[in-house]
């Protein structure tokens, strides 16, 4: 019995030792997966650090790049090699940028020279990296005043960037034969470095950026190129409404002569119809000047600027006492109330005239796209009219817009207070918008001049007054004030754009409305230029945007 009860205290003192043994190797077990999880955790951690790095570089390079577009947009000038600011790579120069890009480019089974037919900027002057000086990358990237600082954390992290350009001159080309060779094939564009360059540039902007002190860093390629604010502006007829236009004085309109094709002039283009009550004229350009001039002292050359290297070189006639003798009119060639409208105007008056009345398909839906490219209106009721307002996301935040307003507010000097009516004067070049706010007077003096003309947006209504001269083109804009309400206009109406003249006024170019010319009285002349017109294909009335398929993040800085 004895022997029995130590047997069973000698089984149970083993199994307690064995337990023992069990719990500390459970034990051990159990640390060895915490620390191998505790390993992955910290391994995981510095992978997600990493890769939330590598993403904030990127989206900084890609800031950089569109820092670089708008610095551009602001700087048109900036591409004129006499500036000294430009330097010409070197065909197997790989430093910052000009490596970023490839030395050749093969075009149809032909490396074409790319590299070495490009020049990189050099008049940077930002101390990126805060050290106190500049060193050669820095040198070689576009000034950026609105630079968001190097030391500035981003999210516990300061990020340093900048970005360079390189300027191709595309090589001017031979004019295409005509007729046209079967098979004919036009030769690929190409960046030149010599005297053979026509207008037309592109940039090419390497954006970098990376942590100081970290192995996180990006470069980013992109290429952009001048696109044009304006459609066809040469195209466009001298007065285009949607709604009536009133002559009640004695209005000269000076016809495009090649708007309806070539050979096929145009003086008025309306959905609605043209009520003539005072004693216009239509006429083409040389019986307007070589004629209409008599004994007036006004016809003459406008002076070439000093200095002028835009689209034309040439002296450009104006002539504001010209006239349309009435004997050579195209429309409106004896006196009294008869219509007596020629080919040159298009409206809907009962086939009154040679032609017949404009039909909805004729007529352009959304005038703001037959002018800008944008689309602002939409058909929805199949009527052939735009009615319905387009709306967008406001470029400063906030509700959404009209996206015809989010177009102007990207492209256009904004006249909204009383105080910056004064920009509308001979100086002024380039894209306004006249908001109702504004309060802006009549139009009195000259506005642009034939080489540097402007494009004026004038909200809901404008009069060009006695000595008032407008180079380039007038849009009214149909609106409602506040830029919320949708119905502005209407197929009835045309809108409640309201356009009109009064005493000796002149515009050379064209007037576009998205409404009615109630009232064009006076001694009035609307003088299609097309020397005037053409002065929208260069600065400033570009934008740039980026060229497709040009991204690429293959360099590395």
């Amino acid at each position: 019995m004895k022997a029995t009860r130590h047997a069973f205290r000698h089984e149970r003192q083993s199994q307690q030792g064995l337990t023992l043994i069990i719990a500390i190797i459970l034990l051990l077990l159990v640390t060895v997966l915490s620390l191998f999880a505790l390993n992955v955790g910290v391994f995981e951690q510095k992978t997600s650090g990493n890769d939330y790095r590598a993403r904030m570089v990127n989206k900084t390079a890609e800031m950089a790049i569109s820092q670089g577009m708008e610095y551009l947009n602001l700087n048109r000038d900036i591409g004129d090699l006499a500036s000294g600011a430009w330097t010409r790579c070197g065909a197997d120069e790989e430093s910052f940028p000009c490596g970023a890009v490839p030395a050749t480019v093969n075009v149809d089974g032909v490396d074409i020279a790319y590299r070495g037919n490009m020049f990189r900027f050099g008049g940077g002057t930002q101390d990126v990296d805060s050290s106190g000086g500049l060193d050669d990358v820095e040198r070689r990237m576009l000034p950026l005043d609105r630079r968001v600082a190097a030391t500035a954390a981003t999210n516990g992290f300061a990020v340093e960037y900048g970005v360079g350009a390189l300027l191709c001159r595309v090589q001017r080309q031979d004019p295409r034969p005509n007729p046209l060779p079967v098979g004919y094939v036009a030769p690929p564009a190409r960046c030149t470095a010599g005297t053979d360059a026509g207008s037309i540039k592109t940039y090419t902007l390497v954006g970098r950026a990376r942590i100081p002190g970290e192995g996180a860093s990006a470069t980013l390629t992109q290429t952009v190129g001048a696109k044009p604010i304006v459609a066809d502006a040469p195209s466009t007829p001298p007065i285009v409404a949607n709604g009536t236009v009133n002559i009640t004085g004695t209005l000269q309109v000076v016809t495009n002569p090649n708007s309806a094709g070539p050979g096929v002039p145009v003086s008025v283009w309306t959905r609605s119809d043209v009520d003539r009550n005072g004693t216009p004229n239509t006429c083409y350009f040389d019986e307007f000047f070589r004629f209409g001039s008599g004994n007036n002292s006004g016809l003459g050359f406008f002076p070439i600027p000093v200095g002028h290297t835009s689209h034309n070189h040439k002296p450009i006639i104006v002539c504001d006492d010209c006239s349309c003798p009435s004997e050579n009119s195209i429309s409106y060639p004896k006196s009294g109330n008869l219509q007596q409208e020629g080919e040159d105007i298009l409206d809907i008056d009962g086939n009154v005239g040679v032609n017949r009345d404009v039909r909805p398909q004729d007529y352009p839906c959304d005038l703001f796209a037959f002018i800008f490219g944008q689309n602002a209106w939409e058909d929805t009721d199949g009527d052939l009219f735009c009615e319905t307002k387009l709306m967008a996301p406001d470029p400063d935040g906030g509700a959404d817009i009209g996206a015809d307003e989010a177009f102007l507010k990207q492209n256009a000097i904004i006249i909204d207070t009383n105080a910056e009516c004064s920009q509308l004067d001979a100086t002024a070049n380039g894209v306004y918008w006249v908001q109702e706010s504004a309060g802006c007077a009549d139009i009195g003096g000259d506005l642009g001049t034939p080489y540097h003309p402007a494009i004026v947006v004038w909200d809901r209504q404008v009069r060009v007054g006695a000595q008032g001269r407008v180079f380039g083109l007038l849009f009214v804009r149909s609106s409602d004030g506040d830029f919320t309400v949708a119905d502005v206009v209407s197929p009835a109406t045309g809108g409640n754009a309201e356009f009109r003249t009064n005493g000796k006024s002149a515009i050379y170019g064209a007037v576009v409305v998205q409404g009615t010319a109630p009232q064009i009285n006076g001694t009035a002349a609307i003088i299609y230029s097309k020397d005037v017109l053409e002065g929208f294909t260069g600065t400033p009335f570009e934008r740039m945007s980026s060229m497709p398929g040009s991204w690429t993040d293959q360099s590395s800085y």
